[in-house]
């Protein structure tokens, strides 16, 4: 029961970030078996954004200067011009994860990074996890941060969702709404 609990609450977490949503790259973190993970997909239009130079980045996060490297990137394009939040936590300096995955993307304060050579448009996923942690010891505080640049089709955002485990106090009423419609199709 428990088991079915959680995943109805984070399906309907799900459903409502995915939902609401203005961005084409969503980043997820949550609090998964005593680790925190970080998984994102989506895609960037670049068009309305500036070229800053090219670098090199280890996968991590630093919340307190709005920075997320999802994977290690070498040798990847750099890009400015975007606006939103300078910060989604307290957490500093640079933590550096235990593991990551796929075709990596980097946002900081002030610039994106995609892979060298990467073409608007193009769909891009990575996850990165740090083993042991909690939100609290990453100082990342729980919210929805985006970013976001352009105008009419070329308007764009990069969007993160801090998300909590589930509370009782949210679980109790999806599964008495839950009840409520399992009941209602069976009259």
């Amino acid at each position: 029961m428990k088991n079915l609990t959680l995943s109805l609450v984070a399906a309907f977490l799900i459903f409502i970030g995915t939902n609401n949503c203005n961005g084409d790259i969503l980043v997820t973190a949550t609090e998964t078996g005593g680790n925190v993970v970080f998984s994102g997909a989506g895609t960037f239009n670049l068009t309305a954004l500036t070229i800053a130079g090219s670098n090199n980045t280890l996968s991590g996060i630093n919340a307190s200067a709005s920075l997320i490297s999802m994977n290690s990137l070498f040798g990847t394009d750099l890009y400015s011009g975007f606006t939103g939040p300078s910060s989604f936590g307290t957490g500093s300096p640079f933590t550096g994860s235990t593991t990551a995955s796929g075709s990596g993307f980097y946002k900081s304060l002030n610039q994106i990074a995609v892979p060298m050579g990467y073409s608007s448009g193009a769909f891009i996923s990575s996850s990165m996890t740090f083993n042991g942690q909690t939100f609290t010891t990453l100082g990342l505080t729980p919210g929805t941060y985006v970013w976001n640049w352009g105008a009419g089709a070329n308007a764009d955002s990069y969007t993160l969702q801090i998300i909590p485990e589930p509370s009782s106090a949210i679980v109790l009423p999806l599964l008495a709404a839950a009840g409520m419609m399992v009941r209602r199709r069976r009259s």
